[in-house]
């Protein structure tokens, strides 16, 4: 997948304040709805390790973005 595929996408799937044990369940439930591109709000508690984790367990599955970044740390 490649970076095209969000300027592709008619819909985008935001994810915010989601907890971790519902965070594959979701993102599965999704997919299978037929999105290919969501994004977790950075806003969002854990955000960055909620993003690598959907990596890790979705590889190639969805193009995955931060959304909400307010600053650059």
């Amino acid at each position: 997948m490649t970076i095209s595929l969000f300027q592709e996408t008619k819909v985008l799937g935001i994810i915010r304040g989601i907890k971790e044990e519902h965070l594959k369940d979701t993102i599965q439930a999704a997919i299978d709805g037929g999105l290919t591109t969501m994004e977790i709000t950075m806003n969002t508690e854990n955000a960055p390790r909620l993003i690598s984790l959907v990596r890790e367990q979705f590889p190639n599955k969805i193009m995955l973005g931060a959304g909400t970044v307010t600053n650059i740390e």
